[in-house]
This record gives C-alpha cells, sequence and structure tokens, in this order.
C-alpha cells in the first residue's frame, strides 16, 4: 500500500445468534483481509460465529450481553479506544445500531454499513420498518453503505435515495468448501438409500419459504411420488414449521437437523438443493452448492435468475408457487440424470460471472469510507 492511505484496522461488528450466510461472509472477509490489514472481530459469546473466528485463529471480542442490550454501545467504543479502529464495518440490524452508534461516538473515520437482505421482506410489519429505520439513521451518521446483491443495492436506493456511497461487492466464486463431518446416511432417518432426498439449507425465517415447500411436497405426495425433505438451520419460525409438518402429514419425510457446522456434510448428503425463498440477495449456500457441484432448485428471486439460467445452470420457478415447485422437484426426481449437467454448467457460469476481487473492492471501500465528511 505504499503511497495509499493506510486502511484499517478494521472492526467487524456481527451480533448475530445463529450462523448463516452473513456470518460466512464475515468470517472470509476477517481471513482475507488479515493479509493485508489488521481486522477482528465482535461477536455475542458463544455464538457459532464466536466458535468459528477461535477455531480459525481469527482476533475476535466476544460480548457476555444480550443484542438488544444498550451497553453493547460502550463495549465496543472501547474497543475502538483500545485497539485505535478506524474503520467499523457492522453486519445485520443490531450491529448497524449499537456497533456504528458507538463509531459516531468515538467519530471514527470509516462507517461502513454492510446489508444482506431486504429487512421489509425478512420482517414484514413493523419490526422490518423499525429496522429500515436503522439504515436510515446509519445514513444520517455518515455511514457508507456495501450491498452484498444488486438486489440488496436497489433496495437501499429505495429506502435511502441515490445515495453515492452505495457499493455492490458480491463474493466471488468458487467459496471456500464448507467444513464437513462424519457421513450423514439415510438410514439414520429410516429412509431407504435410494430415495431422493432434497435439502434446505439457511434460516428458519419467514422470507425463507419453508411452507411453500411443505405444500409442494403434499402436491407430490397426493400424487404418489414420494420425496424427502432434510432441513438444516434454526431460528424463530422452527416450533411454527414442525407444527405445519406434523399437520401435513410429512413427519417421515421431513428430517429437522437443526443447526449444523457442518454443512459440507449436508451437501454431500442431498441429491439436490431446493431455495423456496421469498426473497434473497446472492445466497451464500447457493454459492456453497454450485461450489459442491450440487444442483439447485430455486425461486426467482433476488440475484438468482440474473446469474443462473432456467433449464441450463438450474431449475428456477416463480416464489410462492407451490405448483410450479412441485413440478419442478418432480421433474428432478424423474430426470435425474439431467442434473448433473445441470450442476456442471452452473459452476462455470458463476466462475464467469463472479470472478472480481471482492477483497480487494472491500478494501478500497474502506478506504473511500475513511474520507467521508463527519
Amino acid at each position: 500500500m505504499s503511497g495509499e492511505e493506510r486502511v484499517g484496522p478494521v472492526l467487524l461488528v456481527d451480533l448475530a445468534k445463529g450462523f448463516g450466510g452473513a456470518e460466512v461472509r464475515v468470517a472470509d472477509t476477517a481471513l482475507l483481509l488479515a493479509e493485508s490489514v489488521e481486522c477482528s472481530i465482535v461477536a455475542l459469546e458463544d455464538t457459532p460465529l464466536h466458535r468459528r473466528a477461535m477455531a480459525a485463529g481469527i482476533p475476535v471480542h466476544p460480548l457476555r450481553y444480550q443484542r438488544h442490550d444498550p451497553r453493547i454501545v460502550g463495549a465496543v467504543r472501547d474497543l475502538i479506544r483500545s485497539h485505535r479502529y478506524r474503520v467499523v464495518d457492522a453486519h445485520n440490524v443490531q450491529s448497524q445500531l449499537w456497533g456504528l452508534l458507538a463509531a459516531r461516538a468515538e467519530r471514527l473515520p470509516g462507517r461502513v454499513s454492510t446489508v444482506h437482505s431486504e429487512y421489509r421482506f425478512e420482517n414484514p410489519g413493523p419490526k422490518g420498518r423499525v429496522h429500515e429505520q436503522v439504515l436510515r439513521r446509519n445514513l444520517a451518521w455518515g455511514s457508507s453503505f456495501v450491498a452484498v446483491s444488486e438486489g440488496i443495492a436497489r433496495y437501499l436506493r429505495d429506502v435511502l435515495g441515490p445515495q453515492p456511497q452505495i457499493e455492490l461487492i458480491r463474493r466471488a466464486f468458487p467459496v471456500p468448501r464448507p467444513p464437513a463431518g462424519a457421513q450423514i446416511r439415510r438410514s439414520d432417518f429410516g429412509w431407504d438409500e435410494q430415495d431422493f432426498v432434497v435439502g434446505v439449507i439457511g434460516r428458519l425465517a419467514i422470507a425463507k419459504g419453508h411452507p411453500v415447500l411443505f405444500q409442494a411436497l403434499s402436491i407430490l405426495r397426493e400424487k404418489g411420488v414420494r420425496l424427502r425433505c432434510y432441513i438444516v438451520g434454526d431460528g424463530a419460525e422452527r416450533e411454527r414449521l414442525e407444527r405445519e409438518v406434523r399437520s401435513s402429514g410429512l413427519l417421515d419425510s421431513v428430517h429437522f437437523a437443526g443447526f449444523r457446522e457442518d454443512v459440507g456434510s449436508a451437501l454431500d448428503f442431498i441429491d439436490l438443493l431446493c431455495l423456496p425463498s421469498l426473497s434473497e440477495g446472492l445466497p451464500n449456500v447457493v454459492l456453497e452448492a454450485v461450489g459442491s457441484q450440487v444442483p439447485l432448485i430455486a425461486t426467482s428471486v433476488g440475484e438468482i435468475p440474473s446469474l443462473l439460467r432456467d433449464g441450463k445452470d438450474a431449475l428456477l420457478v416463480p416464489p410462492n408457487d407451490p405448483v410450479a415447485l412441485a413440478a419442478a422437484l418432480e421433474q428432478a426426481q424423474a430426470s435425474s440424470e439431467r442434473l448433473s449437467p445441470l450442476a456442471d454448467s452452473a459452476y462455470d457460469t458463476l466462475a464467469k460471472a463472479l470472478s472480481g476481487d471482492w477483497i480487494a473492492q472491500t478494501i478500497e471501500h474502506y478506504r473511500r469510507a475513511q474520507r467521508l465528511p463527519r
């Protein structure tokens, strides 16, 4: 960086209780930034992100507070002063509230808000509107914004107006393969080895569209087509989704695995990844699945349809359409020999489309954020 303004040290703030695509990006950003920029993470104590960072040797500051506790502001301010951070990059809404409020209070030059989802779809109703108000406060506090997909960039421009400090920074492909553990076997759930297994990997949240998949499975069962469904993830919707599975008579076909650290094992186990989402940006699990050459059925939301071609790279269906999803699942099971060419083509397509140096982009964004007027 000779002759250029020094960037950092950087503090990545992610106060998530669970672990999803945002947390994967935070951990990978910290690892890759470390080659040229001093970087640490703030996470809630004993969360998956905290454990992942420690296992990877990433400097991490664990907080013992609940993520809604305003004392987080004081804790982050103390970290900024003691470690002389120059950039705070906040991921998810609680981080964007407390982390950037602390950065503003310390008059930190670099304040960055990285947005991974459309808050109004993630939490419909008053909660989503409150979350969007946090984004507006971030703007008032002098923050710049990173959008992880083109759809998120459009969303931010809709919420905040056409701000020049909104930048699209997509992850590059291929992504690191997710960790694997013990082999998962169909017999573990009383399933036959020849059963066709559809996987869903992600948070159990309204925007992920799990009920649409359950409706599709019920449609197929009425036709005599039986699929198995392996669901990885946890979240606020789990109890409601488990009730729905019981009431639909799908208990023998749907297994809730909960949160798993070894996503690679889940990708090895399933025949097909399904994303029945109502809203998405650019899901990290899509990049992981395509990188592992697992075929994909997904809804045409977010950046998925602009990157992957229906029938050539993946099977794409409209969101919230259980009939169309059922037809695509039936086609996948009946013509499983077509799935491998789809996965191969998806790999080539993403390798061409997502070839940029996203870490260099991120560093340059931090450099510009440090220069914004305060």
